[in-house]
């Protein structure tokens, strides 16, 4: 699971630059937004962990056998994310 959860916030890291050159912005690549897509990468792989483990058991326990770390990861992001829609005023 580390590894795919590594793969797919690689990917991501990609997508919004590659956009940028088929729309022929002229910077495609902005450290900031490699930074935020990786991180917003990162949380794929687990929140389809735990959306899985409300149809599986044998997911739940691969997802508490793996890495703590994404899943904890992707529990930080998804909950600043919900923070940031709440307190952020229009």
């Amino acid at each position: 699971m580390d590894m795919a959860t590594l793969m797919v916030a690689g990917v991501t890291c990609f997508i919004r630059p590659v956009k940028r050159a088929i729309k022929k912005n002229s910077d495609c690549f902005d450290f900031r937004d490699i930074v935020i897509d990786f991180m917003n990468g990162t949380v794929i792989v687990p929140f389809l962990l735990l959306v899985g483990t409300a149809f599986s058991k044998a997911i739940l326990e691969e997802a508490l056998k793996s890495n703590k770390l994404f899943l904890a990861i992707g529990g930080v992001i998804g909950l600043l994310f919900v923070l940031r829609e709440y307190f952020h005023s229009d």
